[in-house]
């Protein structure tokens, strides 16, 4: 059983004896006036004393830590939303317009092709509109085919 502390604020001092290495770095502790403050540390770690104090430090230490992380990982989420949306108004203002006006100029040269091949006479002029009219066909899957690849 332990002793009460005394009323005054000071304990009575005790007397140790320890091994010589411990000895050493003890008296350098006591040279320094940090003896009865460390001993009493690994006492009250070592014992008990204070680990509710030490354990709340610990979960304020992981709070922290939590909420830098989260931090991080919010600045993360929010330039890779502004590049997103970067990415979408660029394929809104340039890309999407420039296909669509290349869609409409291909849907025209197409209906070109077609009235020329109805109006054509021999079969060599019909057989060179209808392989135009097969290379405009694919050139407008294409551009149909990237239209639906931005959405």
């Amino acid at each position: 059983m332990g002793r009460k502390a005394d009323p005054k604020g000071k304990d009575r001092t005790r007397t140790i004896v320890l091994a010589g290495d411990v000895a050493e770095i003890a008296q350098k502790l006591a040279d320094k006036g940090e003896l009865s403050r460390t001993l009493s540390e690994l006492l009250r770690f070592n014992y008990g004393f204070g680990d509710a104090l030490d354990e709340k430090k610990r979960e304020l230490e992981a709070a922290h830590e939590q909420r830098i992380q989260l931090q991080r990982l919010e600045e993360s989420l929010a330039n890779e939303i502004d590049e997103l949306e970067n990415t979408v108004l660029q394929q809104d203002t340039t890309i999407r317009p420039n296909l669509e006006k290349r869609k409409e100029i291909l849907l025209q040269r197409r209906n070109d092709v077609q009235i020329k091949l109805e109006r054509s006479f021999s079969t060599h002029d019909e057989m060179r509109y209808i392989i135009q009219a097969r290379n405009l066909d694919d050139l407008i899957n294409e551009v149909n085919q990237q239209l639906e690849e931005l959405i």
